[in-house]
């Protein structure tokens, strides 16, 4: 039986009013592919879901930027906190500066995220990506556990 609900929820760390539709108890942005922007977010994609990775692509994050709540949209928001930003333009001094903004902010609004650029989507960078994904999570469980 396919069953089908609505689930409403506010997430309130990211400050964001989401609704999400729910087939069989898995979210319907989890059993459809979105189209990639770039063969590099495709191959990125593809690994978070073939390592059942939940996730969702290009997400509505709100921030608070110089004052101002904005949403912006991170490539890869994974359900276990972290964000993963591939930025793909290299030596462009105004795409290098507003990804340096970009990083900021982020950090400002206590975002944990994982920069890529095109030398990380090199070699054997799917252990790399799995490997600070872990390191991320772990960074954040030592902090929970030193504030409580």
């Amino acid at each position: 039986m396919n069953s089908v609900y609505r689930k409403t929820y506010i997430d309130v760390r990211l400050l964001s009013f989401m609704a999400y539709d729910f087939e069989d108890g898995v979210p319907s942005h989890v059993c459809t592919r979105p189209r990639y922007k770039s063969r590099a977010e495709r191959q990125i994609g593809e690994l978070l879901h073939q390592r059942h990775i939940p996730h969702i692509y290009e997400k509505p994050i709100a921030v608070i930027d110089d004052g101002k709540t904005r949403i912006w949209y991170a490539d890869f928001a994974l359900q276990c906190g972290p964000l993963i930003e591939y930025f793909g333009i290299n030596g462009k001094q105004d795409y290098i500066e507003r990804t340096r903004h970009k990083l900021r902010v982020y950090q400002q609004n206590q975002f944990d995220v994982i920069p890529l650029y095109p030398p990380d989507i090199t070699g054997s960078w799917q252990k790399n990506l799995l490997d600070r994904i872990g390191a991320t999570l772990e960074k954040r469980l030592t902090q929970y556990r030193g504030n409580r």
